[in-house]
């Protein structure tokens, strides 16, 4: 990337600026892959992968983004292009600026406490993302030249992109519970919502300046966006029920653990003493109480092992339990 800019910075004249495509162009998309590669490799370290509001969150903003950069971006380029080399090269910018702001939603709207590097990789990306829109929307020969304000934005990137690399911070991974990003918070809300409205602003504003409207693609770009939304709207709907059913199965297994011995399965002293209470108090005919005790025990331990004792333990409990009723309880009150 750097190769690129030093080549550009001294192809440029004046007037018709840089020729388009040139050498500059090849290291220019090579480094932007990288970058996004990049961020793609810290975005899988720093998240969980089976956090789909996350992903349905960076689809429907990548997507409303994208109807917007082909309108306005990758459309002229297309009609405007002189050749196949031309076109290739002027629609893989807008493209991979699409890829991008997918990964910096994606990693923006994550749960979880963020580091300084963190908050410099997402710096870097932002001012590189506003950086590259603004010279596609120059076009390929960036008039202001070399002192632009579009080569400042992109030296605050390179910058921010370096001390995120060198902080500390870098090489610590948080990553945040899954269940706080399934919520939908307002920021969400109005993030998604501005999103959304993006493509019938786009129809609004073209039938407003009399452009030719590109329905198929609008439509299908809407259909597509629509689509994502009520997914993430059916998302936000069921996982807190999800959320809410594992939690009592959590509940409930931390219950039957509270209460059952966890080598035999049986209960423990506290339950034993609570059923055995309950059964002499609402009594209508003799409560018998079996008590039973393995003869030198002891000995298996130190002449075959603890887990050959705890293999007899668990073989003579399943036994006890076998010969018992259901209404019947077999617990273990010993070591």
């Amino acid at each position: 990337m750097a190769g690129a800019e030093v080549i550009w910075a001294t192809q440029w004249r004046p007037g018709p600026g840089v020729p388009f495509p040139s050498i500059a162009d090849s290291l220019r998309l090579v480094g932007e892959l990288t970058l996004a590669a990049g961020a793609l490799a810290v975005l899988r370290d720093r998240l969980p992968r089976t956090e789909r509001s996350g992903i349905l969150d960076a689809l429907i903003l990548a997507t409303g983004f994208g109807i917007v950069s082909w309108v306005w971006f990758m459309d002229p380029l297309a009609e405007g292009a002189a050749s196949p080399v031309e076109l290739g090269v002027a629609l893989a910018y807008p493209i991979i600026d699409v890829a991008i702001l997918g990964i910096l939603s994606r990693l923006a709207m994550a749960p979880g406490p963020r580091g300084p590097a963190d908050r410099w990789l997402l710096l870097g990306l932002g001012a590189f993302l506003v950086a590259d829109v603004a010279r596609s929307g120059f076009g390929p020969h960036d008039a202001d030249g070399p002192s632009s304000l579009v080569s400042m934005t992109f030296l605050l990137a390179w910058t921010a992109f370096a001390v995120a690399a060198l902080h500390p911070s870098s090489r610590v991974i948080v990553v945040g519970p899954v269940q706080d990003a399934e919520g939908l918070s307002s920021r969400r809300m109005l993030v998604l919502m501005g999103a959304t409205l993006l493509s019938p602003l786009v129809l609004l504003t073209q039938a407003s300046l009399g452009n030719e409207i590109d329905m198929t693609l609008i439509a299908s770009g809407t259909l597509i966006l629509f689509s994502l939304v009520l997914a993430r709207l059916f998302l936000a709907v069921t996982e807190p029920r999800r959320t809410l059913g594992d939690r009592q199965t959590l509940e409930a297994e931390l219950k039957r653990q509270a209460l059952h011995d966890p080598l035999t399965g049986l209960a423990n002293r506290l339950l034993f003493s609570d059923r055995l209470a309950h059964a002499l108090t609402r009594r209508r005919e003799q409560v018998a109480v079996l008590y039973l005790d393995l003869d030198d025990f002891k000995t298996v331990n130190d002449t075959l092992g603890h887990e050959a004792g705890d293999e007899l333990l668990t073989r003579a409990a399943a036994r006890i339990r076998s010969g018992t009723r259901l209404h019947d309880t077999a617990a273990r009150l010993g070591g």
